[in-house]
């Protein structure tokens, strides 16, 4: 999945490799900076995947050495480590030090402002749709609809995964073994792509979510007898729809 983050990291990050060969010391390297879910993982393990395969290109018959070690490693919160984030990264000897060997490369939430920006976007939702293994979905569905599913994520890399696999799941589970808008409608998202998707959605398509939300919602139970009458609306429920 090729987001411009990743494609600005695998542009910048040879250049580095190639200025630490051989560099005793101050070696140089790439801070990925920006909110949750605008796509620094991806663009990390991207970046990691180009690397591997250029040098495994480079060195065909060098098997037993590892081009990349990636590790995941949550930080032990320490004193000095909380002092350093309150001040900022950057500042005090340290900060200025790291600003000094550091490229900073900014992850965003995608833009859909341009026609590059449109054609960016329905190829980035072209990727998970090709990993998809539905009988009846027929390709290019999801690429037709990136409209909405840039709305719908707001523009957040990381909740798009989510929401096609949630309704893959969901095609699965009632057999229709295709995702539709209807079935996207119904997989929750994180707090941080509906926030940002108030912002970028049309109120047409919030409402539509919200009543498709409390359909899915309602179920008939036993002790509680069904009526074909649709229940009474208020004047201020519906304009709340």
């Amino acid at each position: 999945m090729h987001t411009p983050t990743s494609r600005k990291a695998i542009s910048t990050a040879p250049l580095l490799i190639q200025l630490n060969r051989h560099q005793v010391s101050a070696r140089r390297g790439v801070i990925f900076s920006g909110a949750s879910g605008t796509g620094k993982t991806t663009a990390l393990t991207q970046l990691v995947r180009a690397h591997e395969l250029a040098t495994r290109k480079r060195h065909p018959h060098d098997r037993p050495r590892p081009p990349v070690v990636h590790v995941t490693a949550p930080p032990a919160v320490t004193p000095k480590m909380l002092a350093i984030e309150s001040r900022g990264l950057f500042a005090g000897a340290r900060g200025r030090q790291i600003a000094g060997r550091f490229v900073v490369i900014p992850a965003a939430p995608f833009s859909y402002a341009t026609t590059g920006d449109e054609d960016a976007c329905r190829g980035l939702v072209g990727t998970p749709e090709f990993m998809l293994r539905l009988h009846e979905h027929a390709p290019g569905t999801l690429s037709a609809m990136s409209d909405y599913l840039f709305h719908r994520t707001g523009g957040m890399i990381g909740s798009l995964p989510q929401l096609v696999r949630g309704a893959a799941v969901l095609a699965i589970e009632d057999g229709s073994a295709a995702i539709t808008e209807e079935l996207l409608e119904i997989v929750p998202v994180d707090f941080a792509a509906e926030q940002s998707e108030r912002l970028t959605a049309p109120a047409e398509a919030t409402g539509r979510r919200r009543r498709a939300a409390w359909c899915s919602a309602r179920s008939p139970t036993p002790s509680r007898p069904t009526s074909t009458t649709p229940p009474a609306v208020s004047p201020l429920s519906r304009r709340r729809l």
